[in-house]
C-alpha cells in the first residue's frame, strides 16, 4: 500500500527512471520541489499512460499525461492526468505541509456533503461476505447502526441481482419490494446508503435508477481497471447526467467500441 525511496548524494550522476510512484521531490538544504501526479498508479494494475519519473544530471520529468499522439484529435478538448509542482521549505516538515495545503486546495472538503461514518456489509467474511446482504439481515442493521451513530449504511457485493465479485452484473437490488423497504427503514431511522458496484459491468441506467430511487448514494466501484483511454471515456461517460452538473465531452466512434455493456 505505502513505498517510498530516498536517495541521497548531489549531484545526480547517473539516470534514473521510476515507474511506480506518484510524487518525486528533490529537496537541497531544507528547500526543495514536488513533483505530483494525479493519475493512478497502482502496483498491479497501471492506468492509461501513467508515465514515470526521470532523474538524470539535467533535472528531474515527468512524464504521462494520460494522452499519446495518437490519441490527440482536432474536433474536441480531450482530458489528461493532472501533473503538479509544489516548491517548499522546512526540510521534511515543509514538505508533508505543503502536500497537505496543496491537498485541500485542490480537493477542498465540505463538512455537510464530506463527513460522515459508514458502515459496510461485507464485515466478518465467512468466507465471503455477500451473505450479510440480505434482506433479514439489512432491516436488523439499520437500528443498530442507527444507534450506533452511522450516518451511511454501505451494501457491498451481494445486494445486486446477479453474480459476484467481478462477474458481478443485474445491479438493481434484489430484494422483495426492491428499495422500498429498506429506504422507508432507512429514512425512518436517518441512516443513507451506499452501494457496491463492479463498475466494468455497471450498466448507466440501473445506477441512475439506483439514484434516483434512493436520492444518495456512496459508491464502492470495485475491479475497475483504466488501461485504455476507451475505459476513461467510458468510466466519464457513466457519471454524465443531464441535471447534474457539467458534462465531459462528447466521445466519438473510436472510444465507444469498448463502451458496450459486456
Amino acid at each position: 500500500m505505502l513505498r517510498e525511496q530516498t536517495v541521497t548524494g548531489w549531484p545526480i550522476f547517473l539516470r534514473e527512471d521510476i515507474d511506480w510512484a506518484s510524487g518525486a521531490a528533490v529537496q537541497y538544504g531544507d528547500a526543495g520541489v514536488i513533483l505530483v501526479k494525479e493519475s493512478p498508479k497502482t502496483v498491479n494494475q497501471p492506468a492509461h499512460y501513467t508515465g514515470a519519473f526521470h532523474a538524470n544530471p539535467a533535472g528531474l520529468v515527468s512524464t504521462g499525461w494520460g494522452l499519446v499522439p495518437a490519441e490527440i484529435v482536432p474536433d474536441r478538448f480531450r482530458e489528461c492526468w493532472a501533473n503538479w509542482s509544489i516548491v517548499y521549505q522546512g526540510g521534511d516538515d515543509g514538505l508533508q505541509l505543503a502536500l497537505k495545503r496543496f491537498d485541500r486546495a485542490r480537493y477542498p472538503v465540505f463538512p455537510r456533503r464530506d463527513l460522515f461514518i459508514l458502515s459496510n456489509t461485507w464485515g466478518p467474511a465467512n468466507p465471503l461476505g455477500g451473505q450479510f446482504t440480505s434482506e433479514e439481515f439489512v432491516m436488523k442493521e439499520i437500528p443498530a447502526l442507527a444507534d450506533l451513530g452511522v450516518d451511511v449504511m454501505q451494501l457491498d457485493d451481494g445486494w445486486q441481482k446477479a453474480g459476484g465479485g467481478s462477474d458481478a452484473k443485474g445491479f438493481l437490488p434484489k430484494y422483495t419490494h426492491d428499495w422500498h423497504d429498506i429506504k422507508a427503514a432507512c429514512d425512518a431511522h436517518s441512516l443513507r446508503l451506499g452501494l457496491w458496484v463492479a463498475i466494468r459491468n455497471a450498466d448507466p441506467d440501473h445506477l441512475r435508477q439506483n439514484l434516483d430511487e434512493l436520492g444518495f448514494i456512496t459508491w464502492k466501484a470495485d475491479f475497475e481497471h483504466l488501461g485504455k483511454r476507451a475505459d476513461l471515456v467510458c468510466r466519464r461517460a457513466l457519471g454524465a447526467q443531464p441535471d447534474r452538473g457539467p458534462q465531459p465531452q462528447p466521445a466519438g466512434p473510436a472510444d465507444l467500441h469498448a463502451c458496450h455493456r459486456r
